[in-house]
């Protein structure tokens, strides 16, 4: 996955990252998983390991050649009946996953509609759930305000603003370039005021 990612030019997470995703995911007990953005396989792999044997795995990305190297690494897996790999765009195919059937969402890429794609997740998680954004300190430039490229301003904003939600209970885990960990507390969203940067 990691030299798949090279060829690419894209993320992979890093050993440590994927080691506390997966006690993350064994530690909530998760058995039905969605991931939003498989890459090269690299989280997918650490995700699908943490899941008992009734697990269900399911992870979304538009990008063809991305689906194609996942679907490869993935059919190595032991478990790989337990995985379900989806070639389309994360807005499209989201909507059409079930409210609240879903014990944690892994967010493993950043786009412009990353705040839609947090939403969507928090509605398809139960109470008591998890959405977990990876690479959440965007290459360390998050917590540097003189960063004003528009994928770090809308990723900066993401983050303040979940902190600000009601619905969820946040921490910011520092491990490999940050794992924004999110619990769903509650329905009922009060709007937070503006944010301001």
């Amino acid at each position: 996955a990691r030299e798949r990612a090279l060829e690419l030019n894209t993320h992979v997470v890093s050993p440590a990252t994927g080691a506390t995703l997966q006690f993350l995911i064994k530690l909530a007990k998760a058995e039905n998983v969605v991931e939003v953005g498989t890459g090269t396989a690299g989280a997918a792999y650490w995700i699908a390991s943490a899941l008992g044997k009734t697990g269900q795995f399911t992870s979304v990305d538009d990008e063809g050649q991305h689906y194609k190297y996942a679907k490869e690494m993935l059919a190595e897996f032991d478990n790989s009946t337990r995985v379900r790999l989806i070639n389309g765009k994360p807005l499209e195919v989201l909507p059409r996953l079930s409210d609240e059937s879903y014990d944690a969402v892994v967010i493993s890429e950043h786009s412009d509609v990353l705040m839609q794609v947090i939403e969507e997740a928090i509605r398809m998680v139960s109470i008591g759930g998890l959405v977990i954004l990876l690479n959440a300190l965007g290459n360390q430039k998050v917590g540097d305000l003189t960063q004003r490229d528009q994928r770090t301003v809308n990723l900066r904003l993401a983050v303040q603003d979940v902190f600000k939600d009601n619905r969820l209970d946040c921490n910011l885990l520092t491990v490999g370039d940050g794992i924004l960990l999110m619990r769903v507390i509650g329905r009922e969203y009060i709007k937070p005021e503006t944010s301001t940067i």
